[in-house]
């Protein structure tokens, strides 16, 4: 087996990089795609961030080193670097909502503005004008807050200037 993955110089190991294991988000996800991954007779490493653009870029590093067959990136935060080891390998890849497509790479983007938008619009025309936004982290103030955070906020703020929300308490 070993002798012949280094004549390939891939393995039959898919990549998984999360930004939490305790997060019941990344969980399910990387136990989804463990499962399709077995479908197809390839086995998963998975490793996680803890939020950390810099341990990003050290999770890809490990999996470039194990030869993986591709990587899914599916974390909330991004590392330049990370995107171009990745880039530059020719290892077929994926990123969560960032990144942009290419030959090997390609990108799963979730509209999570649009979705807030949404939201809240549904609760307005329940009849509801007074909503409370409860965020589910909250980093030290120099951390730049998440991606998806920011654009959950931004979908927020318009529905509350769309729909004339009386007030909103975050």
């Amino acid at each position: 087996l070993y002798a012949s993955n280094l004549a390939r110089h891939r393995t039959q190991v898919l990549g998984l990089i999360v930004s939490n294991l305790v997060n019941p988000l990344f969980a399910e996800i990387a136990q989804l795609f463990a499962k399709e991954a077995h479908k197809h007779g390839y086995q998963v490493s998975l490793t996680d961030t803890n939020f950390s653009p810099s341990q990003l870029r050290i999770c890809v590093k490990q999996m470039l080193s194990m030869r993986v067959a591709g990587v899914a990136v599916l974390t909330s935060e991004f590392d330049d670097d990370a995107f171009e080891m990745l880039e530059s390998c020719n290892i077929p890849s994926v990123f969560l909502d960032v990144g942009t497509p290419g030959p090997h790479m390609g990108n799963i983007r979730v509209d999570t503005r649009g979705g807030m938008f949404l939201a809240v619009r549904h609760l307005v025309e329940l009849g509801h004008h007074n909503i409370l936004y409860v965020r589910n982290s909250r980093k030290a103030e120099k951390e730049p807050s998440l991606l998806s955070h920011r654009y959950r906020i931004q979908g927020l703020t318009d529905a509350v200037r769309n729909y004339g929300v009386d007030k909103v308490k975050v």
